[in-house]
């Protein structure tokens, strides 16, 4: 049996990894045994998502699972040019590639209008809004103080204009610059700020749970993780936290067993799980996951950092299960090098 799951998307838009997962993962609970599981997208294809897909056929292949497809848009096309009726019946006069190129033109054309009329898109934002962002553009290495400082700017200027919403975008812009900068502490204590403000808002809740740990909370991250997972169940982050904060004699494939299929991909979680695994003294299985989260986030320097520390671990157990020589085998090995040394020497005084 075939099955299919269309993703309509902006032709400049990718198709998330973790998007990805999730479908195959409903794909998994479908009561009928599929297959072949092809995913349809209008939009364009990154070389992630292809790596994610391969890892996820070697991982049915292993399990007996059907196999999963990724359909771009050109690959749909000439699908539909193998069966003339239905693509009349769609397109009326026009072939799939003359209308893949008026939604082109119609992208362009919409592109075009915002550019033209910036005023109208401004209007929706508020001068506070406005002011925020530019602060947030400055949440980078290097210019995270020059963000801090645009927004005390912003809470002394227009303090009395300030509704729950801009307020917990500051809180929760300087908890990112702070911790940016390496002060765990100041951006735990703006992230709790912002958490009352905005109680259902899951980056909100997520920050809240990050907050207690930065603050090295043990408990308290673990309880506020486990609510959190509870109520977003598909947050990456909070899994990750969770995983992170779990009591250390929590053994390693239980934490496993705990994380759906479709994170255990994400970098954040598979940076997680390969800390417990290392912990554990899995290191082979610490490096796998580590490479996971190097492939989901190729330019995230703590993944290609969290791989060298995995091979180091592995070079180091090495070295520690080889046999240390016994006192009489060094005394013997001692003998023969000293042996072979004069012999060496005698030969070159005879010539």
């Amino acid at each position: 049996m075939h099955g299919a799951q269309c993703k309509l998307k902006e032709s400049t838009k990718s198709l998330d990894p973790a998007e990805i997962r999730e479908e195959v993962e409903k794909a998994e609970g479908f009561p009928a045994k599929l297959d072949h599981y092809a995913i349809m997208t209008t939009g364009k294809v990154s070389g992630t998502a292809q790596l994610a897909i391969q890892q996820i056929n070697q991982r049915h292949r292993a399990a007996g699972l059907f196999t999963v497809e990724l359909f771009t848009w050109d690959k749909i096309t000439k699908l539909l040019r193998q069966y003339p009726e239905i693509e009349q019946q769609f397109y009326g006069g026009l072939r799939s590639e003359e209308v893949a190129e008026v939604k082109i033109k119609l992208e362009a054309i919409q592109s075009a209008v915002a550019i033209i009329a910036p005023a109208a898109v401004a209007s929706a934002k508020t001068e506070i809004d406005a002011l925020i962002d530019e602060a947030r553009e400055r949440i980078k290495p290097g210019e995270a103080q020059i963000a801090i400082t645009l927004l005390h700017r912003v809470q002394r200027l227009k303090g009395g204009e300030l509704n729950d919403w801009h307020r917990f975008r500051i809180y929760t812009n300087l908890g990112a610059a702070n911790l940016i900068q390496g002060k765990g502490n100041e951006a735990a204590h703006s992230f709790l700020d912002a958490a009352p403000l905005r109680p259902d808002d899951e980056l909100g809740v997520t920050n809240e749970v990050l907050a207690y740990h930065l603050l090295l909370q043990d408990q308290t991250t673990r309880d506020k993780a486990e609510a959190a997972a509870a109520r977003f169940p598909n947050a990456t982050r909070i899994r990750s936290l969770l995983i992170q904060s779990a009591k250390l004699e929590t053994p390693y494939a239980d934490l496993l067993a705990d994380t759906p299929e479709h994170m255990r991909f994400d970098a954040e979680v598979a940076s997680a799980l390969a800390r417990r695994a290392m912990m554990a003294g899995l290191i082979e299985t610490g490096i796998e996951h580590a490479k996971a989260a190097v492939a989901d986030k190729p330019k995230w320097a703590q993944a290609h950092l969290l791989l060298a520390q995995a091979h180091f671990a592995r070079v180091v157990m090495a070295e520690r299960t080889i046999k240390p020589l016994k006192a009489e085998e060094k005394e013997q090995q001692l003998t023969s090098a000293s042996n072979a040394g004069g012999c060496g020497h005698r030969e070159r005084g005879d010539g």
